[in-house]
């Protein structure tokens, strides 16, 4: 018996280390989602990029979502598109109006 509860125990503390690594990583996706924002602040469409750069409207989704991310060659793009330097689109730091 006692195998078992120490087995639970555990178990339950995998599971709660693995939820809490997957928030962690939620909240880094928000953190460091910078395409989205230019996008938003250049006042530019998810469309308009997919076809400036020929890919499809689902693949700029994921890009904004963070769910994946664009080469560098793509990335160098997307900052050309935006007229902003590529650092900014990596760095999280404050959008600077005007």
């Amino acid at each position: 018996m006692d195998y078992l509860l120490n087995y639970w125990d555990n178990t339950s503390l995998n599971a709660f280390f693995c939820l809490l690594y997957l928030y962690e990583m939620e909240r880094e996706k928000r953190r460091y989602n910078r395409i989205k924002a230019y996008l938003a602040l250049k006042h530019k469409s998810n469309k308009s990029l997919a076809e400036h750069l020929n890919v499809s409207a689902q693949t700029v989704s994921k890009w904004c979502t963070n769910y994946s991310h664009p080469s560098l060659p793509e990335l160098y793009a997307i900052a050309e598109f935006l007229d902003v330097n590529v650092c900014e689109l990596l760095e999280p730091m404050p959008l600077k109006q005007g």
